[in-house]
């Protein structure tokens, strides 16, 4: 086959002629380096080289050699070898490593391309966030003074005001009532987003009492029964917490069922990072955590709206229903994940 190839009769054909005739250039000092080792260790050899054709073709062979020693005395006395044709192996070698080679830069550009995606929306995030805090806080002004002035003026014309005129004030106070409390959400929800306060340690079960007497009233006009089990002492931010247990037991009284008494339990208890797919890390899937859990009978919501209940703004029942702003559970879920 050699001759064929090379394109030369068998006599004219020794291992020199072909390093010096044949072999590629590039190859050469690699070659005669694992040559000369084979022939000083006197262990078999093995190279990859590329010999030229009688056409100028180069391609690539796998060159084995294995010396032969006198029975008798232990010397080599000369070398057996065979070459192989890996031309075709060697050329689907290269193109999976330029293809891998090609996706790993698109990898790394698609990468790059997404930190920069991520660095802007987080920054436009911010900015957005700065935003609504200041217009929010900027509103609560304005919205203060209409309110104000709009009961001054009822109080001046109550007695020269027909039923359609005071009907038209009671809508102005609920509309100006609603944006007040939009706006206070709103600056709770940038509060939260900010971190403005401190971790400190906090003893959830005083907290929840605290909540209770918060929201007694509306407890004691449902009838509602609530169960609070013992809760641990935490490290998170207080006041952003007692707002999220807040919200979620307010929410548990707001969506309860017509003609059911609300029931809420309020229970916690330890489990393991990897119960619950809290944290991936290996470090963590051992570590234990404080499941707190919030449960109630009320009307609940459908499986395929958990995602975007959380969205603020976002309200599954309209205001003529359920009153709301839709940015407690927002709040809630900002919280949660702040610690």
């Amino acid at each position: 086959h050699w001759c064929a190839y090379a394109g030369e009769p068998f006599s004219e054909t020794t291992a020199a002629e072909i390093s010096a005739k044949y072999l590629h250039p590039d190859d050469g000092e690699r070659v005669m380096e694992a040559f000369q080792s084979a022939m000083h260790t006197g262990e078999p050899w093995e190279v990859e080289q590329r010999n030229r054709s009688k056409d100028g073709e180069y391609r690539w062979f796998l060159n084995r050699g294995t010396p032969y020693r006198d029975p008798s005395t232990g010397q080599i006395v000369k070398w057996f070898g065979v070459g192989v044709d890996i031309h075709d192996r060697k050329l689907a070698e290269e193109a999976v490593r330029s293809s891998e080679e090609a996706l790993e830069k698109k990898v790394q550009e698609r990468t790059s391309e997404l930190e920069k995606l991520n660095h802007d929306l987080k920054r436009s995030n911010q900015n957005l966030e700065e935003f609504a805090y200041a217009a929010s806080h900027d509103m609560k002004e304005p919205i203060r003074k209409i309110r104000f002035f709009a009961d001054r003026l009822k109080e001046r014309l109550f007695d020269k005001l027909e039923e359609e005129d005071r009907r038209y004030f009671e809508r102005l106070e609920a509309g100006t009532k609603r944006m007040g409390t939009l706006i206070d959400d709103l600056l709770l929800y940038s509060h939260v987003n900010r971190g403005l306060s401190s971790v400190e340690t906090v003893d959830l079960g005083q907290m929840l009492a605290f909540v209770l007497d918060d929201l007694e009233l509306h407890i004691e006009q449902l009838g509602a029964h609530v169960e609070i089990g013992e809760l641990p002492v935490v490290k998170g931010r207080g006041r952003q917490l007692q707002q999220l247990f807040e919200n979620l037991i307010g929410n548990a009284l707001k969506y309860s069922r017509e003609g059911v008494t609300p029931m809420i339990r309020v229970t916690a208890r330890q489990i393991r990072g990897s119960e619950r797919g809290i944290h991936s890390s290996e470090t963590q899937r051992d570590k234990l955590f404080h499941l707190i859990e919030v449960r109630d009978n009320g009307i609940g919501f459908d499986p395929e709206d958990a995602e975007r209940i959380f969205n603020v703004f976002t309200r599954l029942h309209g205001n003529s229903v359920y009153r709301g702003t839709g940015v407690g559970l927002s709040i809630a879920q900002k919280v949660a994940r702040l610690g």
